[in-house]
């Protein structure tokens, strides 16, 4: 002890000098501690760096791929194993890989893994399902039908799931449309499954939306998504496994693909990003994964797959922001597991729809078949054809209905890899009240005497004056009121203004055409009173009305209006005269007289100008019959002849004034026909001095006839 503390204390320089080739003894034992705790140091400092440099090098992009590959083949090398089992074993090497730190098969079937950096990554089991290209129409229109195959089964309606109508807040009310005119299609599927987008593309952009060009679904452009009033997209989904903090273990998370190929450097580029308030690039902060997914088959039914990148919920609700009343349709499988993400504040998704089980390429059916349905675009090239007419617009909650129990569309049955499958489309509206892609008119109501009509149907909310619009005949109309069932139109003080074709437009989106048909005719009135006065009446009526059927609801034959109101407009007229005389006993004539005249308005304004005959009616469409009420309110002057004052005015005080109730027949086209056609159980209250008026109606054929192909 006392030669170490002595060896340890100081001495001079050449007392430390060692001699050449040999440490000094006193030396040595000290000097080969302070060594062997460098060497030690150094060992660890290196064995660190080098931990930390393959640490490093496993997260590499170059690394991720090479263990992508290991999982991969070995999966593919495992294809003759059943499912299950194959599966099992690729979870199994996939655990033994050091870039991993877990592996599961996952509930709805894929192998999910967690490289070290917390980046998921998983082999999707998605259908292949080609569809037949030379399918002809008929073929198609009967996979509507109850049908079954070796490849899909679609169950009959009394085999389904027991029908659930769509549950929606309390508040919500589908008779708005999207905000945003903006829209935009995405593609991320293989060429084996199918594809809706040019027919979802045809039908917005023919109803006034700005659809983006192309089905881009990049990362770039799905880290874009903001402000859009529709938007459709069709991809993979499925579940993957993230770390969940709280519960301290790996948990199943859904996950969308994109439509971009992973290669090693993109997904350097994509670190490299700097992205305004982000740190960390996309892969490192947990918004990206990789997968495989199936994209298409070769000609010997071999599957052809890819490596896509994939977005998680955190990129959702990141990235995503949509319109006020916006409509968002995921077609893949099992979308609809992301509707809570959906309906999160930041992501603003007004109706969500999604899949509930795998998809399938007859669900390309539905979604064309919808979105055509929104808009009431009435596209033949996508069956099934209504019942005897083309279809106006109807909100989807009433298609949902219509699709599921009357045409029985889903849900879809089809067997896959010895499982049956049922995929359904399942709404969610979380918040507004969008029901409708455009404008939809059920009938024209026009007000009596108020020169104004209501269009009844569904509108979605006032746009604001610059983004309305009601036409009449390709004219502009005069917009009152605008309310999201019904509108009300003051009309010009003209003819043609009053009645053709009738449009509304919501930011542009044009509604279904309705017309307000017009007829023109004469009515002609007699009327022999005591003595000998008589009263003659030359009527020129301009009626408009909207008598034409309509569908109460999507899917059912339409059915014609059991009551319907007519009424004058401009240009109606009424020119009586009048003849009368009075004799003594002996049969001479001791006064004579004669005039003519117009009556005044009803409400001193019809619904043209001022001072013409008013005429209101209602007309009953299962008897085919019109009542007209004629309003005759001033009392008739008329100068008296042959006498020392002939300008001495002979009031005619025994006029009943009030309305006047007449009948007459319509034919099918709406042709008014008949001849003095009181109506039986109630006379007519146009009378002078106790007589009746003896009608006689022209032919008054009807103008503007709604066509029999449009939509009602």
């Amino acid at each position: 002890m006392s030669r170490s503390r002595r060896s340890a204390a100081p001495r001079s320089g050449a007392e430390l000098e060692p001699t050449e080739g040999t440490p000094h003894p006193s030396l040595e034992p000290l000097t080969m501690t302070r060594h062997g705790v460098l060497r030690t140091a150094s060992a660890l400092a290196l064995l660190l760096l080098g931990m930390c440099a393959a640490i490093a090098q496993l997260l590499t992009p170059t690394v991720r791929g090479k263990a992508m590959d290991a999982i991969r083949d070995k999966y593919l090398a495992l294809a003759s194993l059943p499912l299950a089992q194959r599966r099992a074993q690729t979870v199994t090497f996939a655990r033994t890989l050091p870039e991993i730190k877990f592996a599961d098969v996952t509930e709805d079937g894929n192998v999910a893994c967690v490289f070290k950096d917390d980046v998921p990554y998983m082999i999707l089991g998605n259908v292949a399902a080609v569809p037949d290209k030379e399918q002809s129409l008929d073929a198609f229109l009967d996979s509507f039908r109850t049908r079954a195959s070796a490849e899909r089964i679609i169950r009959p309606l009394e085999f389904a799931p027991p029908y659930r109508a769509v549950q929606a807040p309390q508040q919500f009310e589908p008779n708005d449309l999207p905000e945003s005119l903006d829209a935009r299609i995405a593609n991320a599927l293989g060429k084996c499954f199918g594809d809706s987008c040019p027919e979802v593309r045809r039908i917005l952009t023919n109803k006034g939306y700005k659809v983006a060009a192309g089905t881009d679904a990049s990362i770039a452009t799905l880290m874009g998504l903001k402000g859009l009033g529709v938007y459709y997209m069709q991809c993979h989904g499925g579940n993957s496994l993230v770390w969940d903090a709280a519960e301290k273990k790996f948990v199943e998370d859904y996950i969308l693909v994109s439509g971009e190929e992973w290669s090693a450097k993109l997904e350097s580029d994509m670190e490299e990003l700097a992205i305004p308030g982000l740190t960390g690039g996309l892969m490192s902060s947990g918004f990206l994964g990789t997968c495989e997914a199936l994209y298409d088959l070769d000609a010997n039914n071999k599957e052809i797959n890819k490596r896509w990148f994939t977005i998680t919920r955190k990129f959702i609700r990141t990235f995503w922001m949509f319109s006020k009343n916006s409509f968002v349709l995921i077609y893949g499988c099992t979308t609809t597991r992301i509707s809570d993400v959906m309906a999160e504040d930041p992501v603003n998704c007004s109706v969500y729809c999604g899949m509930s089980d795998l998809g399938h390429t007859d669900c390309h059916k539905w979604i064309k078949l919808l979105y055509d349905r929104l808009t009431g675009t009435n596209d033949d090239t996508i069956p099934p054809a209504e019942s005897g007419y083309p279809q106006r617009p109807f909100d989807w909650v009433k298609l949902f209905d219509d699709f599921k129990e009357r045409k029985q569309l889903w849900p879809t049955l089809f067997t896959h890899k010895g499982k049956q499958r049922s995929p359904s489309p399942i709404f969610r509206p979380n918040r507004d009240n969008f029901g409708i892609l455009t404008p939809s008119i059920k009938f024209i109501h026009p007000l009596a005497y108020q020169r104004r009509i209501e269009l009844i149907g569904t509108f979605g909310k006032d746009p604001g004056e610059q983004n309305r619009k009601v036409e009449i005949a390709g004219v502009a109309q005069v917009i009152e009121t605008w309310e999201p069932e019904k509108i009300v139109v003051i009309l010009a003080d003209d003819n043609l203004g009053a009645s053709g074709e009738v449009k509304a437009f919501h930011k542009g989106r044009p509604s279904n055409s309705r017309w307000l048909s017009k007829w023109t005719g004469k009515i002609g009135i007699t009327i022999a009173g005591e003595e000998s006065l008589a009263f003659n009446a030359d009527f020129q009526v301009n009626m408009i009305g909207d008598p034409w059927s309509y569908r109460e609801d999507p899917g059912v034959p339409p059915v014609d209006q059991m009551i319907w109101n007519v009424y004058t407009t401009t240009g109606s007229t009424c020119t009586w005269n009048a003849s009368g005389k009075e004799t003594d006993s002996n049969g001479k004539i001791v006064r004579a007289w004669s005039g003519e005249g117009e009556p005044k308005c009803w409400l001193e304004e019809n619904m043209g100008t001022q001072n013409t005959f008013g005429v209101g009616g209602v007309a009953d469409s299962y008897i085919k019959k019109i009542n007209l009420y004629v309003a005759i309110v001033g009392v008739f002057s008329f100068n008296e002849r042959g006498t020392i004052n002939p300008k001495t005015p002979i009031k005619l005080g025994d006029w009943m004034q009030g309305q006047t109730l007449f009948q007459a027949a319509y034919d099918s086209d709406f042709g008014i026909i008949g001849n003095q056609m009181e109506i039986e159980d109630e006379p007519s209250r146009l009378a002078y001095g106790g007589k009746s008026a003896v009608l006689v109606w022209d032919s008054m054929q009807c103008r503007y006839g709604m066509p029999k192909a449009a939509a009602r």
